[in-house]
């Protein structure tokens, strides 16, 4: 049975964890494998120390953003950073998305970046640092030093592994300087899939419904000056699809308080939402396949 309404329907308070809402189309926590997928952190958004037993340099726009948490034991990569967790798939979506807008400084505009450009924001490495085989320039020299060749390097490594990653999501996949329109919500969830995948080294363990709740949960936040004016309840996964249907066809008296109505109002126009992408995503397909027959 498809569950597609959302929470906060009839009564039920919708700035609630859903910790009880298990989404069958994503992979639970009991067979995720690697530190971005059970901390939910899908771009491995990590913070180091200056020095070997200093505080750890936080970023304060990330444990501002909905949806990150410091519960439970702090997860550290290889490298002793930390990786910070997220409270939902939503969230680290949500997260994600918030963050490519954010470093997105090599960028303009920020939602027509090429790879290239996008490896440089992410890697926090000023273009005039390297050159086009990503080999340390004079000015990246004198900024870096002997460390040039490792910052440049880092360029090298997301190009190689993100084209390597783009033929498996993408039709026609983009080249290293070719711009790609991330306000095209397909394009977005391809190329979002390949710089998942390249953290985790495996298919991105959210699916599409999960994604776009969470980059509406990112763009609601940055529209309304990085704070969420709705419950961050009502980004996630949607239960309850049962108890509106069956409240709307059992027998007996209307809800007549005003609170529940206004819930079960909110409640259906999510569960509209939701069935709206859903048929896009099926028509989507039908083309696909409509278009296979015809060759």
């Amino acid at each position: 049975m498809l569950v597609l309404a959302a929470t906060g329907a009839l009564g039920q308070d919708s700035s609630s964890s859903n910790a009880g809402c298990v989404d069958p189309n994503v992979v639970p926590m009991s067979e995720r494998v690697n530190k971005s997928e059970f901390t939910r952190n899908f771009l491995a958004l990590t913070v180091y120390r200056p020095a070997p037993g200093a505080e750890f340099r936080r970023i304060a726009e990330l444990e501002s953003f909905p949806g990150w948490t410091d519960e439970g034991e702090r997860v550290l990569d290889s490298a002793d950073g930390w990786i910070y967790r997220f409270s939902s798939d939503e969230a680290g979506v949500g997260a994600s998305y918030f963050w490519l807008l954010r470093r997105a400084q090599f960028t303009d505009p920020k939602l027509s970046p090429t790879p290239r450009q996008l490896a440089y924001s992410m890697a926090g490495v000023n273009p005039a640092s390297c050159d086009g085989d990503a080999r340390p320039t004079a000015a990246g020299v004198a900024q870096y030093g002997a460390a040039a060749e490792r910052w440049c390097g880092r360029i090298a490594r997301y190009l190689d592994e993100w084209l390597g990653l783009a033929p498996l999501y993408f039709a026609v996949p983009p080249g290293p300087d070719e711009a790609m329109d991330l306000s095209d919500p397909d394009v977005l969830w391809d190329w979002m899939r390949v710089m998942y995948h390249h953290e985790s080294g495996r298919t991105p363990v959210v699916d599409r419904a999960t994604f776009e709740r969470g980059v509406r949960l990112a763009a609601d936040y940055i529209r309304d000056g990085d704070r969420l004016e709705r419950p961050l309840g009502d980004y996630l996964y949607p239960c309850g699809a049962e108890a509106v249907a069956a409240t709307a066809l059992s027998p007996g008296p209307p809800a007549t308080d005003d609170a529940a109505l206004r819930r079960m109002l909110d409640a259906l126009d999510r569960l509209s939402s939701d069935l709206s992408a859903m048929q896009a995503q099926v028509d989507g397909l039908r083309s696909e396949v409509e278009a296979a027959l015809a060759r």
